[in-house]
């Protein structure tokens, strides 16, 4: 079974809250909340399983399309889920996915026993939470108002017991979710009470154990219990301490700004719609052949019509120095003085671009290319930039590139390409659940839903 939808902080305006290290991260708990209704849809009531992968960062234009795929039952009876994500395009099919989270459904245990009807516990000793939100702003966790929702906190022995709420603005979507992954994500704030003081970057890495059993709940009566280690347990029930989700472990990471950024500047590339590419080209035949003279030469006739200045090579920090220095000496000698400005400017490097998958050896000349694209847009149409290889003859070919209108050409053996802006076009991998599937067996299979839960007494 697949199940596909789209976020973005359109849809989702309450999404943009949750931010971890500047980026908008979505909540791990929107991914449990994922895995649940996929549980639900195929009568699958717990989530054994689920283990966090790769954040998923939103783009600040644009969403992402997301798929829930559920496998066959495995050997064990349980089923295999996986949350995936691709920048949301026209082009679904040819997207690149990514898997953030994946894991195992079950079917659902029996109704738990507590209930949180004494509120708050007797002899629970109450937690301090006055500066507590700014403390994770701090520590690179900034929440907007709805996922601030954590209002009280008491302590018993080594259980933390604590009261969360959505603020009233966000209450009217508390019915469109299983449990509102802003309600739960606000109780996991009361896991930084464990210690003295709350901070650190901190994000769901592992759940085990999760089951729903009442839906629509806007305010929450939690139990943190520790289960060794690192993991804690949680007992989750309504205002009126009825049942309302479980969570039999709960592992929590530190992430970095490093990890977030990889996947957002991975995201950033695919969200673009366009890039730079090199595309073949077929240069006009010259009208006349071109006087093309070595800049800084001396004139030995007539006025040239370009002057070729070679950059040179290399790829240490020395050779860039060098070549930088020396093209742009020769630049602002050139834009000086008017008999040389009224030849057309050409500079020549070797292998300073990538072309066909291949690294640009010549660092030296790549540098210089930056340079010179910005002198061309002081000079629009009057400095060319030519780059070759050891095979390409340019001095054939250099008086065609010259009677065409390109100001970057690339030169590769008798091959002339230049630079064009292209829709991008990620290589396609398997989409989840479409590649490795069997269509007929895919529809074949009638989803077991599970009886509706019924909903919280809030």
């Amino acid at each position: 079974m697949l199940l596909t939808g789209r976020l973005s902080t359109d849809t989702h305006p309450w999404l943009a809250e949750h931010t971890v290290f500047g980026q908008v991260l979505l909540p791990g708990t929107a991914l449990v909340e994922m895995a649940v209704r996929a549980g639900d849809e195929t009568g699958f009531g717990r989530v054994d399983e689920l283990t966090l992968e790769a954040p998923l960062v939103l783009p600040e234009r644009g969403g992402v399309v997301v798929q829930v795929a559920v496998d066959a039952p495995d050997d064990s009876g349980r089923r295999p889920v996986a949350v995936y994500s691709s920048p949301a395009t026209d082009e679904v099919t040819d997207a690149v996915w990514t898997r953030h989270a994946s894991g195992l459904l079950a079917p659902a245990g029996p109704r738990p026993s507590y209930e949180f009807t004494s509120w708050p516990p007797q002899h629970a000793h109450s937690v301090d939470l006055d500066g507590f939100y700014e403390r994770l702003a701090e520590g690179d966790l900034a929440y907007g108002p709805v996922f601030q929702g954590l209002r009280a906190a008491w302590r018993l022995g080594e259980d933390l017991y604590a009261e969360v709420e959505l603020p009233e603005t966000a209450r009217v979507d508390a019915d469109r979710f299983g449990l509102h992954p802003a309600l739960l994500d606000a109780a996991l704030h009361a896991i930084g009470l464990r210690s003295t003081t709350a901070g650190g970057t901190a994000v769901p890495f592992a759940w085990a154990g999760v089951e729903l059993y009442a839906s629509g709940a806007d305010r929450l009566r939690i139990r943190i219990s520790p289960e060794g280690g690192d993991r804690v347990s949680l007992a989750v029930a309504d205002h009126d301490g009825r049942p309302v989700a479980a969570v039999g472990a709960l592992t929590l990471r530190e992430i970095s700004a490093e990890q977030l950024a990889a996947h957002s500047g991975a995201h950033g590339l695919r969200d673009s719609l366009f890039r730079i590419t090199l595309e073949p080209f077929e240069p006009p035949t010259a009208p006349r052949p071109a006087v093309i003279a070595d800049f800084g030469a001396a004139p030995t006739g007539g006025a040239p019509d370009a002057l070729l200045l070679r950059a040179g090579d290399g790829a240490d920090a020395e050779a860039v120095r060098a070549a930088t220095h020396h093209v742009l000496g020769a630049l602002q000698e050139w834009a000086a003085d008017e008999e040389l400005r009224a030849a057309t400017l050409v500079v020549l490097t070797r292998r300073a671009v990538a072309a066909d998958g291949e690294a640009p050896e010549n660092l030296a000349g790549a540098a210089v290319w930056g340079l010179v694209r910005s002198a061309q847009s002081e000079h629009p149409g009057r400095i060319r930039l030519v780059d070759a290889d050891d095979a390409a003859d340019v001095a054939e070919l250099l008086p065609s590139v010259l009677a065409s209108d390109e100001s970057q050409v690339v030169l590769r053996g008798a091959d002339a390409r230049v630079p064009r802006l292209t829709r991008t076009t990620p290589p396609a991998e398997s989409a989840p659940g479409t590649a490795e599937s069997d269509p007929a067996a895919e529809s074949a299979r009638a989803p077991a839903r599970r009886p509706p839960r019924p909903a919280a007494r809030c």
